[in-house]
């Protein structure tokens, strides 16, 4: 076990990214073609660089960890401000993380079909805000002291249900799911809370009306923000919910279903704040990237294309002239990837570039003996990354996501063993690290 003594010092920043002006929502295909009609409540970027000095044994580390109100990022979008980042400010492109809490609505990063494109003038503004806010962050740093604890919230159920040999959505409460809501807390040295992270695993799509929200996500993280004061700055990270959604007093959703769902997390968090943290003590601050390809099914001709943009129903037309248009994304594999930022003894976040399903997250969980947290939709996005069954099973998550995420094709039946191999990497060299 490591026995490293080294402090951990943490800088912070919130950033507003509310658009200027009305632009499409992205989330839902139902809002396709049109601009948003009003602001429920402002979105935001949260910043928190790590650092730990050097120590006269150990080169000096730094990591800076972005959680914005989105829905993802897109991958040249993370290229591009990985590069800024480590020219502007030092910080090694590796060590950066950029998180989406997921909402579904906020505005693109990335292009798709049907699910609103991006607003170059937006991009601009995001870009700016990003390096402000890792610049302010980094201005800011001061030693801190780390507690962890979890709580429960049931917020969360499996959507996926078999009805006569078809996948479909709808609440499974017999399916895969996790209710752990988990709390990071850092303290400064006069023992004020500087940061908090919230980590949970549940879709934020409570509404589908056409207004800018932080979804319950940000209404959690606002609240606890408020409460506390002090400019603590709280945090949410996505967990692996690609197959997990808010279900809750039968049909439950709208705006006020968002803030009462962000009310009942937020409650949950300082319960759990008041009576469940334990100190963890200070390890070797880390940043390891792990990476694998994932091959399609199949990747489809031009021929083929030409044929379904004119032959084809509706959505697989503009799926098709969306190939066509970019025939860089036709391509015979993805690359996923996985970054483990270890922030403690026995305290990890593991990021993945994927919308997840639950059972890789759990996997983590079970795997790491709960000592790393499994985070999703980070560092880009290659869509829909399902277990095996899944795939045969068919249904939204690994077959008609295709279509929305503009991929050439579902991932094949190795994926799940190939995800499960690097993400067990991930977790054993954390553990070699410690020895």
């Amino acid at each position: 076990m490591s026995m490293s003594t080294r402090t951990l010092i943490l800088g912070t920043a919130k950033k507003d990214i509310t658009p200027d002006s009305s632009l499409p929502l992205s989330g839902f295909a139902s809002r396709h073609g049109q601009r948003f009609e009003h602001i429920d409540n402002r979105i935001h970027a949260r910043f928190f660089y790590f650092r730990q000095a050097d120590d006269g044994r150990s080169p000096s580390a730094q990591s800076l960890l972005v959680a914005a109100d989105l829905l993802n990022w897109s991958n040249r979008l993370v290229g591009e401000l990985s590069a800024s980042i480590e020219a502007r400010l030092g910080i090694p492109r590796e060590c950066v993380v950029l998180h989406a809490t997921h909402s579904h609505s906020g505005p693109a990063s990335k292009f798709g079909v049907r699910l609103g494109d991006p607003d170059q003038a937006y991009l601009a503004l995001l870009r700016e805000a990003i390096l402000a806010g890792a610049e302010e962050a980094m201005k800011n740093a001061e030693s801190v002291t780390l507690e962890s604890g979890s709580g429960e919230c049931d917020l969360g159920w499996n959507r996926r249900m078999i009805v006569d040999g078809s996948a479909t959505h709808s609440q499974n409460k017999t399916g895969p799911k996790d209710h752990e809501l988990q709390v990071l807390r850092f303290r400064t040295e006069d023992g004020c809370p500087k940061a908090l992270l919230l980590h949970y695993t549940c879709h934020p799509v409570l509404s589908s009306e056409n207004a800018l929200t932080s979804e319950y996500c940000g209404y959690a993280v606002d609240s606890l923000e408020s409460r506390l004061g002090g400019g603590t700055v709280v945090g949410f990270l996505q967990g692996t919910c690609g197959d997990i959604n808010p279900y809750m007093n039968g049909d439950w959703h709208g705006l006020a279903a968002v803030r009462e769902a962000g009310r009942r997390v937020a409650e949950e968090a300082e319960r759990t704040l008041a009576l469940r943290m334990k100190p963890i003590e200070t390890a070797t601050l880390r940043a390891r990237r792990y990476s694998a390809e994932l091959p399609y099914e199949y990747v489809p001709s031009q021929e083929q294309l030409m044929t379904l943009r004119l032959e084809g129903g509706p959505l697989e037309r503009e799926w098709a002239e969306f190939l066509l248009n970019h025939p860089e994304r036709i391509r015979s594999s993805a690359t996923f990837e996985a970054t483990r930022l270890d922030i403690g003894e026995g305290r990890s976040l593991l990021f993945m570039n994927g919308e997840m399903s639950v059972d890789f997250g759990l996997f983590v969980k079970s795997e790491s003996n709960g000592s790393v947290i499994p985070v999703a939709y980070s560092n880009g996005m290659i869509g829909y990354v399902t277990t095996a069954l899944q795939l045969q099973e068919g249904g939204y998550e690994p077959r008609e996501s295709v279509l929305y995420f503009g991929l050439p094709a579902s991932y094949d039946d190795q994926a799940e063993t190939t995800v499960l191999q690097v993400l067990k990497k991930a977790i054993d060299a954390r553990r070699e690290a410690d020895i």
